[in-house]
């Protein structure tokens, strides 16, 4: 299981809360979330399977992607990797050290994915929570 309690996108979030009513704050920070979750998608191993020679079964892949939960903590939020590997698979390696991932099937994932994702759409994911704050005020002016 990991946990990213907190992405360092480098936005001035706290900058955005300002600009917004201290009850859109909590919605602001799940957009947030959820976007981030979303961009980072294409970023996570994703394994198809693989066919065990010893049981001559398939065994079906690892739901990384699919097996998230996004909850609030406080006054962040939270996005779990719920598998028991996810750990491994962000950082690469065991926890101890002992083994390191050598190849990610998926093209295009490795580790810190939230990392990756920033470095390739940071831009983009500023520019539609900028989107989200702007469209919130517009909605605040009007009611």
């Amino acid at each position: 299981m990991i946990v990213i309690k907190h992405i360092d996108t480098g936005i001035n979030i706290d900058a955005m809360l300002e600009n917004i009513g201290i009850d859109q704050q909590n919605s602001l920070l799940s957009y947030a979330a959820d976007t981030a979750y979303r961009y980072m998608d294409k970023y996570v191993p994703k394994s198809n399977g693989h066919y065990d020679s010893k049981t001559s079964m398939f065994i079906p892949g690892g739901m990384l992607r699919e097996v998230a939960e996004i909850y609030p903590d406080g006054k962040s939020y939270v996005i779990e990797y719920k598998q028991p590997y996810a750990r491994y698979q962000y950082y690469g390696q065991r926890a101890d050290g002992s083994y390191k991932v050598h190849n990610y099937t998926t093209p295009g994932t490795g580790p810190y994915w939230d990392k990756a994702m920033l470095t390739a759409e940071g831009e983009d994911y500023y520019d539609e929570l900028q989107r989200y704050v702007d469209k919130r005020l517009k909605w605040e002016q009007k009611n």
